[in-house]
């Protein structure tokens, strides 16, 4: 570590600070066997630090890793505001879920209208993909979903409680679950 912060020292690098869990790193195993640190860190010269006066530092949870994400934001927000546009078409997320495939069969079960063979396929289409769609807009956002369980790693994470580790895996699990199906 000595020779670290002497490479440090003789490169004119400062430390950013951060914001999140203080540490960056854990071994994942149960009880005293867990263990916890802070491996990663962004560091910049004072030049830089002139140049980006508002950058800053965040550790993020990720579900997918035993170490932290280090997010830099420069300057300016992140992220995008816009309304999300409701499906005109099929969704490949769709299929993941459970619910699904019972809403298809529910609305292909149903009585066929009266009409040629075409009419009634085309009517049998129509009519899934209009309960697909409002299934879709009450079914709740992935991306609100995402955010709970985000916050919910966020919180189990700095508690730092080797006890807490089956629920968070759990929680990382449904996290990668709503990545895989958004």
């Amino acid at each position: 570590m000595e020779a670290f912060r002497n490479a440090l020292l003789q490169c004119g690098l400062i430390a950013l600070g951060y914001q999140g869990n203080m540490f960056t790193w854990r071994n994942g195993r149960p009880k005293d066997a867990f263990v916890q640190e802070r491996l990663d860190r962004a560091c910049a010269t004072m030049e830089w630090r002139e140049r980006f006066p508002h950058a800053a530092v965040n550790h993020l949870q990720v579900s997918y890793s035993d170490h932290e994400l280090i997010f830099l934001i420069i300057h300016g927000r992140v992220g995008n505001t816009r309304r999300k546009k409701i499906p005109k078409r099929f969704e490949e997320k769709w299929a993941t879920h459970p619910e699904c495939e019972a809403i298809i069969r529910e609305v292909w079960s149903r009585e066929p209208p009266v009409g040629s063979p075409m009419f009634r396929l085309f009517s049998k289409i129509r009519d899934c993909h209009m309960a697909l769609v409002a299934w879709s807009r009450n079914m709740g956002s992935t991306g609100t979903q995402f955010e709970e369980k985000k916050q919910q790693l966020q919180t189990l994470t700095a508690q730092n409680d080797p006890e807490n580790l089956e629920l968070l895996q759990k929680v990382r699990d449904d996290i990668n679950t709503l990545l895989y199906q958004e």
